[in-house]
């Protein structure tokens, strides 16, 4: 549905057709291989694909320009960064603000390379909003054609991904291998002060607010305690909070809440699967996170309004508390 709009944008990229071709379909490849993690308007991720694969990976000649355009020698004399930012902001209609989140540059940077590409264009930008293209044949042609290729594209992907997850998966087993035969008799002897929950040292972090609610210190979720660990919250009038949580060897609880008064659903989903419907205007918790992976935590309000406010608190297991004293022998 959004092709027609990307191939231009690739085309003014490459200035060249078949390499847009080309870059749009291993964009597209690679956003049907992460489909399940989107939300429900992938269109700025396979753009934020098409644009850094264009000036982070792209290696390909031009060819001849697609026409006699005097934009198209112009667009050329810049470089892929300045073409980049020029498309996106000049064509494309994204703020500066946009086109630096999109390419995870500062704001700074990217109004640089846009009055950079501006003096070195030698035209007038509004031009590039007119440049005549080769428009995609919505009547089924070419997008059977780029639906077969990006086919294509997945497979050969798919190919490779399994091959380094087949490595990675081998190098990992002799890893944990080594690990087990090496490091336990290296560690001090814990002491344990019951037969499921370690000793625990009980200075707590005091918890602060969070989107008015006040946190507890510890958070016991199937009769297990958790202490505070950290929390983020988004700007009002936010209706979306993501919150990537770095591995850890010891098991993760999270809490919840969106502002007092806030209407609708809060859609709660863990590495792409929705885990959690809860009620606006509560706090909520009980959802557990796995040991030594990394997740994305995603939370979503269905019914936004301009007072929305989400906020994620991260509880922890508590640290085990070593004991440096030899063990007694009977």
């Amino acid at each position: 549905m959004c092709s027609h709009r990307l191939l231009r944008t690739a085309q003014l990229l490459t200035c060249d057709r078949a390499l847009a071709d080309e870059l749009l379909r291993d964009a597209l490849a690679m956003t049907w291989l992460q489909w399940r993690r989107l939300d429900d308007q992938p269109e700025p991720y396979v753009l934020r694909l098409l644009v850094s694969s264009y000036t982070l990976h792209w290696h390909h000649e031009h060819g001849p320009p697609p026409g006699d355009d005097p934009v198209w020698p112009a667009l050329r004399k810049l470089s892929r960064r300045e073409r980049a930012v020029l498309v996106l902001c000049d064509v494309d209609g994204l703020t500066e603000g946009d086109a630096a989140e999109l390419l995870g540059w500062t704001v700074g940077h990217v109004r640089s390379l846009r009055a950079r590409a501006h003096a070195d264009l030698g035209l007038d930008p509004a031009r590039l909003r007119d440049v005549e293209v080769d428009e995609d044949d919505l009547s089924g042609g070419s997008t059977r054609q780029r639906l077969a290729a990006v086919d294509r594209r997945v497979e050969v992907l798919r190919r490779r991904r399994s091959t380094r997850h087949t490595t990675l998966g081998v190098v990992l087993f002799v890893i944990a291998v080594a690990a087990w035969i090496v490091v336990p008799p290296l560690l001090p002897r814990p002491t344990t002060a019951g037969p499921d929950l370690p000793n625990v040292d009980h200075r707590l972090i005091e918890a602060p607010t969070l989107v008015g609610y006040q946190l507890p210190a510890r958070l016991t979720v199937n009769e297990v305690p958790y202490e505070y660990q950290r929390s983020e919250e988004s700007p009002t009038g936010r209706d979306l909070l993501r919150v990537a949580i770095p591995p850890d060897r010891r098991p993760q609880a999270l809490a919840w809440a969106t502002a007092r008064g806030q209407v609708g659903t809060v859609v709660v989903s863990v590495d792409g699967n929705v885990v959690s419907h809860s009620p606006g205007g509560t706090l909520e918790s009980g959802i557990l996170l796995s040991p030594h992976r990394v997740h994305l935590v995603v939370l979503r309000v269905v019914e936004p309004t301009t007072i929305t406010r989400i906020g994620l608190a991260i509880y922890q297991w508590p640290s085990p508390v070593f004991d440096s004293r030899p063990a007694r022998t009977s």
